[in-house]
């Protein structure tokens, strides 16, 4: 449940910034090779190689509104990866218990 909170949210969020940097035709055609620390990093979305894209990249949204493709097999995109997930899980948690 929460993978798919996270998933809406960084789609809502390249739905309202437009274009994403790095991509041609809607999809990441190559990987950058900045290693962005996480405190610039406000959410991701996924591409996989199904449809019209042939490349499987990680979409980092940065605080500056900007998106950047990634490689998902770097061990830095899937730590980023997984802290945004556990903060994602932490609120969900918060929120329950305030129910």
């Amino acid at each position: 449940m929460a993978r798919l909170l996270v998933l809406v949210l960084c789609l809502l969020v390249l739905l309202s910034t437009g274009a994403i940097a790095g991509r041609r035709g809607g999809c990441c055609t190559k990987y950058s090779s900045s290693v962005l620390p996480i405190e610039r990093v406000r959410g991701f979305s996924i591409q996989t190689r199904r449809g019209n894209c042939n490349l499987d990249a990680i979409i980092l949204h940065t605080v500056k509104g900007k998106h950047v493709c990634v490689d998902p097999l770097q061990n830095w995109v899937i730590g980023i990866v997984n802290k945004l997930k556990a903060k994602v899980q932490d609120l969900r948690q918060k929120k329950q218990n305030h129910k």
